[in-house]
């Protein structure tokens, strides 16, 4: 388990939902925090596979998280 910093914190209550990648461990890792709605995490502890999404918007950075399930 993580606990995010105080920064962190504070973002994650402003936003509905996103992912925050964040130093972990004393900065020897990387953590993943995503804030997403309930089915959504339902579905990640479910398997449901996730694809973590990047782009460039002008000088902006856009970061997503996409879950999706496959029917056979």
């Amino acid at each position: 388990m993580h606990i995010p910093s105080e920064r962190v914190y504070n973002r994650m209550h402003a936003e509905a939902a996103s992912i925050w990648y964040v130093p972990a461990n004393d900065s020897k890792e990387a953590a993943f925090i995503i804030k997403a709605p309930t089915p959504t995490l339902k579905a990640l502890i479910a398997g449901c596979p996730i694809q973590l999404l990047f782009g460039k918007k002008g000088d902006y950075l856009c970061t997503g998280v996409d879950t999706y399930y496959k029917f056979n």
